[in-house]
């Protein structure tokens, strides 16, 4: 079962940062779907616990360079 994230994601000042976010996170296993919002400045994953957890997700968002906290998580009828 696949669990959705939103993570609020900090320091993206050009339109290419996110795509940088978006290909950080989509190459983990485990995910299944990310976008990256610059104008939010949140990040949503779709993603499955029994590979990874939100801790390695926000650690890959920030080793790509940007702040990276939980804001939620998301409802199961959100899209990401």
């Amino acid at each position: 079962m696949k669990s959705a994230l939103h993570i609020r994601t900090t320091g993206f000042y050009c339109q290419a940062c996110p795509l940088v976010v978006e290909k950080a996170l989509g190459g983990m296993p485990g995910v299944a779907d990310v976008k990256a919002v610059r104008s939010l400045g949140l990040t949503s994953v779709l993603y499955d616990p029994e590979i990874t957890d939100p801790r390695q997700l926000c650690a890959r968002i920030r080793s790509a360079g940007f702040g990276a906290e939980v804001y939620r998580r998301a409802l199961p009828h959100e899209p990401v």
